[in-house]
């Protein structure tokens, strides 16, 4: 809920609960480790866990190798995790999470390249710990409780050294579900979420001579809360099931309330075709930083979308199936601030405008995937979606891509086993260019305003990489070196992270950063 678009949903595994077990993977590219065992008489587990990047190190080094005028920035990332389950009865289980990782960002170039409010470098860590009651009366009943907690922190500084965004964010809140099956062609979900949000943000922004242009504090909270319930029939004998659905949810900060129904159908034609289709409506409320923030409107309403999507899947006997799907995304109210340097009236303009539910739009297109799944020998996928998008801007009339308009999508993973411990794998990853959000259009290497938005795309990105692995297999553990390539043919990809400033004849300066060089790296593995 709370989201009109897709989200990445990733659950973490619970312990061992047989015997204690590790894996600890060390390379050039970072070090990680995971331990997890039994607690007690196999009634509980835990899992700890722990991983560092050394690509930004690695990164560092080339640059300094080959001191480029535009090098790619430095990421530092690392994290932990420690997650414990314990069954207090046979029906009632707790469980306790907690995760935090930290990133560095850097330009890694020289200051004065860079304009004054171009980020230079940046900061920022989660933890996010949650806990959890599970209780099971019967097999036909599943009732869970969980409550959280997050802080994000978050701060930027310019090449002088001077903020430009400084804060954290909290939320905490808990979520009921209650998950049973009142008949054989039945199964019932429903569940309460409340969540309470609040931010402590400074934003400053300068005159490119130096001085401060603007600077806000600001603080704000407010509350959240859904209910949602749904049903899904099934018969077996049809190969038909069908899903009923409605959540409500409402804003303290809008003061609205709003119904979102949805409804899926899943379809067995036969023992190799599967056809799936499903239709809902979705709203997403707007952040505390675009209702009350430098740029912020404290009257902005939810933003809505309207989903429409038809699948067919063909199995190839039990390793092979080909899936083809159709999706359409109609939106209405997108948030959108209309604060961008532009040409205007044949000259060059920057005005600052706040929020507002000003565009409307769609987002179509159609997905295709070749899956291959084996244990041994071949396995893997190919995957190609195609997309377009349109919105238009209520109040200037403005028509654009969105933008994170992507025409072409390629995705194609391969691994092959060639005995119980070679196995070599390799991923290809294309995307053609997005647009460089803005009023900006190209001329030869160079870049000036213009008065049509996301005119200009980034060139097409296309990434190789392969790894290669070697298992040894002993008594009570286990070793594997691998090694890997990531980015094997050198590609030059880049991306927009902002451009520095414009001259009053409409140019623009800055350059668009450079990604991940050739990267090769060594490691191994142990598991015992």
């Amino acid at each position: 809920g709370d989201r009109t678009g897709s989200i990445l949903d990733i659950t973490t595994r619970d312990g061992n609960r047989i015997k204690p077990t590790a894996r600890i993977s060390a390379a050039l590219s970072g070090i990680a480790g995971i331990v997890d065992g039994p607690i007690g008489d196999e009634k509980g587990s835990y899992l700890f866990a722990a991983r560092k990047s050394y690509v930004g190190y690695l990164i560092r080094k080339i640059n300094d190798r080959n001191q480029f005028t535009n090098n790619p920035p430095i990421i530092d990332v690392g994290d932990i995790h420690g997650k414990v389950d314990y069954d207090v009865t046979e029906r009632n289980q707790i469980g306790l999470s907690i995760i935090y990782g930290e990133l560095d960002f850097d330009r890694n170039r020289d200051r004065s390249l860079l304009f004054v409010n171009s980020v230079f470098q940046g900061s920022a860590s989660n933890l996010l710990a949650s806990g959890r009651w599970t209780y099971t009366p019967n097999s036909k009943t599943l009732w869970q409780t969980r409550v959280f907690g997050t802080r994000t922190s978050f701060r930027n500084i310019n090449r002088d050294e001077e903020i430009l965004e400084d804060g954290n964010r909290n939320q905490f809140g808990a979520r009921t579900d209650l998950s049973f099956q009142p008949h054989s062609s039945h199964q019932v979900e429903t569940g309460v979420y409340v969540r309470r949000l609040s931010i402590d943000s400074l934003s400053q922004s300068f005159f490119f001579s130096g001085p401060l242009f603007d600077s806000l504090r600001f603080q704000n909270s407010g509350n959240e809360a859904a209910y949602f319930a749904q049903d899904t029939w099934s018969s077996e004998q049809r190969g038909v099931s069908l899903t009923g659905g409605v959540r409500i949810e409402h804003s303290g900060l809008t003061h609205q309330t709003l119904f979102s129904p949805r409804v899926a159908l899943g379809w067995s034609v036969t023992k190799e075709w599967n056809v799936r289709a499903g239709a809902g409506r979705y709203y997403q409320f707007p952040d505390l930083e675009q209702m009350f923030g430098r740029l912020g409107n404290p009257n902005l309403r939810a933003e809505r979308a309207t989903h429409y999507n038809v699948s067919v899947e063909r199995l190839f006997g039990d390793r092979m199936r080909v899936l083809a799907e159709v999706y359409d995304r109609e939106d209405r109210g997108i948030f959108f601030s209309l604060s961008e340097p532009r040409l205007f009236n044949n000259g060059v303009g920057f005005f600052e405008f706040p929020f507002q539910n000003s565009l409307n739009g769609h987002s179509r297109g159609v997905e295709l995937t070749l899956q291959r799944r084996s244990a041994n020998k071949l396995a893997g996928w190919v995957s190609y979606s195609y997309s377009r998008t349109n919105l238009h801007d209520a109040q200037t009339g403005l028509s654009f891509v969105s933008d994170t308009d992507q025409r072409h999508t390629v995705n194609v993973y391969g691994s092959y086993r060639f005995t119980d411990t070679w196995n070599l794998s390799g991923e290809w990853r294309y995307g053609s260019g997005q647009p460089i959000p803005g009023f900006y259009r190209q001329s030869g290497f160079d870049y000036f305003l213009t008065d049509q938005r996301n005119l200009t795309r980034v060139p097409d990105y296309s990434r190789v990489d392969v790894r290669l692995s070697k298992a040894f297999l002993f008594k009570r553990w286990k070793l594997t070196a691998t090694g890997e390539v990531i980015n094997l043919l050198n590609k030059d990809n880049v991306r927009f992270a902002g451009f520095d400033g414009f001259a009053n004849n409409g140019r623009v300066f800055g350059h668009l950063d450079r990604l991940l060089p050739i990267l090769p790296s060594a490691g191994v593995v142990i598991e015992f």
